[in-house]
C-alpha cells in the first residue's frame, strides 16, 4: 500500500490527529519537494513505540542532539515505505536484531515541530516532522547497543517510569500517551 492510501486509511485519534492527517495528505498531494529527503519544511519521519512482550516497559533511548529521553526513529532518507524506516531505525538505534521484533503496525500519525539545531556542525532550521509512528514488540533478553552517533544510552523503561524520563519534552509525553492509548497499554 502506498503512503498515500496507508494514511487515507489510518483512523484519527482526536481532532488533532484528523488535522494532522489532512496535512500530510495535503503535502503528499501537493508539495514539489521530495518529502522524503529532509527538504527544509517539512518532510516524512518514522518512529516506533518498542514494548516488551507483556506491555509493561518500552525501549528508549538518550538523544544526542535533545539531550532527553525518546523512542527510536528517523528520517527517511529516500525510503518510502515508513514501517521499513521505523524497523530500520530502531535496529540503528538499539541494535535489535530484525528477528527480535514482531507486530510493526501504524499506531499513529503526527506533525512534530522541530526546533532549530546543529547537527555535525550545520544548522538545521525549524521545520516539521510529518511522523508516522509504528509499534513492535521486542525480546527484552536481546542484546541491546548504543550508537554514539546517535545516543548515548538505550534500556527497557517500566511504564511507570515513563514519565518522569521523558519529563524533559511534554510535548513528547503527550504524543507517546496517545500512542498507548491506541494500543490499549493504559
Amino acid at each position: 500500500m502506498d503512503l498515500f492510501t496507508c494514511i487515507q486509511a489510518h483512523t484519527p485519534f482526536d481532532a488533532a490527529e484528523e488535522r494532522h492527517k489532512a496535512l500530510m495528505l495535503h503535502y503528499l498531494a501537493h508539495s514539489k519537494e521530495d518529502l522524503f529527503l529532509r527538504p527544509p519544511h517539512a518532510h516524512f519521519t518514522a518512529s516506533a513505540m518498542v514494548l516488551s512482550p507483556n506491555c509493561d516497559a518500552i525501549l528508549l533511548l538518550h538523544h544526542n542532539i535533545y539531550q532527553s529521553w525518546t523512542w527510536p526513529g528517523g528520517h527517511s532518507d529516500g525510503e518510502r515505505d515508513l514501517l521499513h524506516t521505523a524497523k530500520k531505525e530502531v535496529m540503528e538505534e538499539t541494535g535489535l536484531k530484525a528477528q527480535h521484533l514482531s507486530r510493526g503496525s501504524l499506531i499513529a500519525l503526527d506533525v512534530i515541530p522541530v526546533l532549530a539545531h546543529y547537527k555535525k556542525g550545520a544548522y538545521v532550521a525549524n521545520h516539521l516532522h510529518l511522523n508516522l509512528t509504528y509499534s513492535f514488540v521486542a525480546d527484552v533478553t536481546a542484546p541491546l547497543h548504543i550508537n554514539a552517533r546517535e545516543n548515548s544510552a538505550v534500556m527497557w523503561v517500566p511504564f511507570n517510569e515513563l514519565w518522569e524520563k521523558t519529563k524533559n519534552e511534554p510535548h513528547m509525553q503527550k504524543i507517546y500517551k496517545k500512542g498507548l492509548i491506541k494500543m490499549g497499554i493504559i
